[in-house]
């Protein structure tokens, strides 16, 4: 070990706990190059990072993980680098308040939400201060600096709890609903939307078992398609008189569901939901999990758990389209979906392959009621729902939707094969199993209602998209790679799909700065999509995979 030494801190980084630090006066057998000591976090004293710029006193020693190389330990702050160095006044940051949006335990990592809004901050555990790990909802104050990888976003380091998080008031159970033996000979499944439908009898039900299909949780839903196209590959498509025949019961078992101010949970599958996507299917099924006046949730016992109904439309059909226009539009049916944002967008502003035009009603985005301001994911939450809820419902399977996005193709083609269509039908179990068992911290989904009635107001108010264009924007000029260009093909579609309603010609009627936002995103998309090699048509429709053949 080496007499004792002085220098300045050269280089920190905080997220790796190592640095380097250049000395006041080096051996003369070192070279100007050599003018850099490596230090790791683990041969500091009294403190845990430093700051480039400060003034510190050090011994070095042989590096045994690096031949050749000397380490800096015995290192001590003798002067804050902060006074007069523009460097460490940058390093240090700007000191901000906020709260844990999300935290991966099992990699270390998590993002950081601003009390005073903006994008998320990234935080790696080498930043946290006395604690270990950090939980959801978790108040904390932070520096937030610049990540040091040159592309202009930032972390947090020096980040301290202020005020514990309440993840058991987010993930609270509910009490245990008491088994009712007389309630296991009520009606379930098909039976269920037949009587609601007012045509119960073993005739109507031999008319609907070719368009049944079950869900992982033997769950019946019917599958309402338009032929001579499938939805789902195995069930056929039903005849001209055969259609007629189901829309007729299905329009009676939404007359059913609006005489009994039924709750349905809601989902939909498509590609890129938003201004210029487009929605294939809608997926909706009976709950009694939340009371449809108070929107209280309640457990079910378990014989009424995973056994209503459900519907599955194909939304290539216009008259399908109807059905669920008078769904999400009717104020009698309560639906229940969660994270509906971007379906919303479709619902209300879709043009191709067909207008969609939905305005929706008495819709309650349920993940609202855990948390407005970061959204808890439908995966987080099942991580602490009971596990005999789930039994038998499979592990969702992970689409990997960049990959065909930033080729502008489908990731579930149409006809749906078995398993995409259980992929759709079983997020409503996994919806149903998180609203019969979590308990939301007001109590009930009533704050929920009204944010989502407010979202849908802005989204009303906002027909262009402007508000999604301009947070695509920003996110296109952050990301790289495959991610970069699938936010390309979202831009360029959102565009498209202006002009397609006859909103992309504006001329003088729009001001300057919104013709000048809408130049600005297709001249960026286009220049990706160039170098990407990627075509969106501007009607809107999704490439052919190429044979591998051919």
């Amino acid at each position: 070990m080496t007499a004792l030494l002085t220098g300045v801190v050269k280089k920190w980084r905080g997220d790796k706990g190592c640095g380097f630090l250049t000395p006041d006066s080096s051996p003369e057998n070192w070279t100007s190059e050599l003018h850099q000591i490596w230090v790791h976090r683990s041969g500091l004293v009294d403190v845990t990072d430093l700051v480039p710029g400060d003034e510190v006193s050090f011994r070095t020693e042989d590096d045994g993980d690096r031949a050749g190389k000397v380490k800096a330990v015995e290192v001590t702050v003798t002067a804050s680098g902060s006074a007069g160095s523009e460097q460490a006044a940058q390093a240090a940051g700007v000191l901000c308040n906020g709260i844990v949006k999300r935290w991966i335990e099992a990699k270390g990592f998590g993002f950081l939400m601003t009390d005073g809004g903006g994008e998320d901050v990234w935080v790696h555990r080498s930043g946290l201060v006395d604690v270990s790990d950090l939980n959801t909802g978790d108040k904390v104050s932070f520096h937030k600096v610049d990540d040091g990888k040159g592309r202009g976003q930032s972390k947090a380091i020096n980040v301290v709890v202020v005020e514990a998080g309440s993840p058991g008031n987010l993930f609270a159970d509910l009490p245990p609903a008491s088994e009712d033996a007389e309630g296991a000979n009520a009606l379930t499944g098909m039976d269920l939307f037949l009587e609601l439908a007012g045509e119960m009898g073993p005739s109507r039900r031999t008319c609907i078992e070719d368009f049944v299909l079950v869900s992982s949780l033997n769950c019946e839903f019917l599958v309402v398609a338009e032929g001579p196209q499938q939805l789902v590959n195995g069930l056929r498509a039903p005849t001209s008189d055969e259609f007629e025949r189901l829309l007729g019961l299905v329009e009676a078992f939404v007359a059913g569901c609006e005489a009994s101010e039924a709750v349905l949970i809601v989902d939909f599958e498509g590609e890129m939901p938003g201004y210029g996507g487009e929605l294939s299917t809608a997926q909706l099924q009976l709950t009694s999990t939340v009371d449809a006046t108070t929107l209280v949730p309640r457990s079910l016992p378990s014989w009424q758990r995973f056994s209503a109904p459900g519907l599955l439309l194909d939304l290539r059909s216009q008259r399908c389209v109807a059905v669920l226009r008078r769904i999400m539009q009717s104020s009698a049916i309560t639906k229940l979906a969660w994270g509906a944002d971007g379906d919303c967008q479709s619902l209300l502003y879709q043009v191709l392959p067909h207008p969609l035009g939905i305005e929706p009603k008495a819709l309650v985005d349920a993940q609202l009621g855990f948390d407005s301001r970061f959204r808890v994911g439908m995966a987080r939450m099942l991580e602490h729902v009971p596990a005999h809820l789930v039994v038998g419902l499979p592990t969702k399977e992970q689409i990997d939707w960049d990959a065909f996005h930033s080729q502008n193709r489908r990731a579930l083609p149409m006809p749906l094969d078995h398993i995409s269509a259980l992929y759709a039908v079983d997020d409503l179990h996994r919806m149903e199993a998180i609203l019969g068992s979590k308990l939301p911290p007001s109590g009930s989904y009533i704050a929920a209602r009204e944010i989502t009635e407010q979202n849908l107001v802005a989204l009303s108010l906002d027909p262009l998209g402007l508000q999604a264009l301009q947070e695509e924007l920003v996110w296109f000029e952050k990301k790289e790679g495959i991610k970069r260009t699938v936010k390309a093909v979202q831009v360029a579609r959102h565009i498209f799909a202006l002009r397609a309603r006859g909103a992309g010609d504006l001329g003088a009627q729009a001001p300057e700065e919104v013709l000048q936002l809408l130049d600005r995103a297709e001249a960026m998309a286009c220049e990706e999509l160039t170098r990407a090699g990627v075509v969106v048509a501007s009607d809107l429709s999704f490439n052919e995979e190429e044979d591998p053949s051919a």
